[in-house]
Formats: structure tokens, C-alpha cells, sequence
């Protein structure tokens, strides 16, 4: 078993419907359209809902590339419930 971490496996990474680091806001909305808009400070992205989970997809609206996916976060809606 080598599970050693390499250069570039997070920006390789995708879900499911091809949506990964640097994928476009557009792109998400496009392929999670029941995400609803979660343009708070820091986030400017999309929350998807699922049961007592949630994926967040973010691109910060800032800096050189502000409409780029800088993060996306697997959550618990519900402390204690995942």
C-alpha cells in the first residue's frame, strides 16, 4: 500500500461531474443546479445540500483568477449528525 501523497493529486482531483480546483463558478452551476448562491465573505461561491451533508464550492471573488474555484469543503449542516 503506498498512500504517500505526490505533487498534484489535489489539482488532479474532480467530483463525480467534473468539477475540480480551478473550475469556473459558471462550470458548478451548470453541474449542481439545485446549489444554491452562497456569496458571503470569503465563500462567493455555491452551497450544494444533501441530507445532513453539504459541499461548498468557493472561489473567494478575489485576487487574479476571482471566478476560479479555490476550495471546495465536504460539511456536516447538523454538528455531530455526519
Amino acid at each position: 500500500n503506498n498512500l504517500k501523497f505526490t505533487p498534484g493529486q489535489l489539482s488532479k482531483w474532480k467530483t463525480g461531474k467534473n468539477i475540480g480546483l480551478g473550475s469556473t463558478r459558471a462550470a458548478v452551476k451548470r453541474a449542481y443546479p439545485a446549489a444554491k448562491a452562497n456569496n458571503s465573505t470569503g465563500v462567493a461561491g455555491w452551497d450544494l445540500f444533501g441530507g445532513p451533508h453539504y459541499t461548498r464550492f468557493s472561489s473567494f471573488g478575489v485576487g487574479a483568477t476571482p471566478n476560479r474555484l479555490r476550495y471546495i469543503e465536504l460539511a456536516c449542516t447538523i454538528a455531530g449528525q455526519c
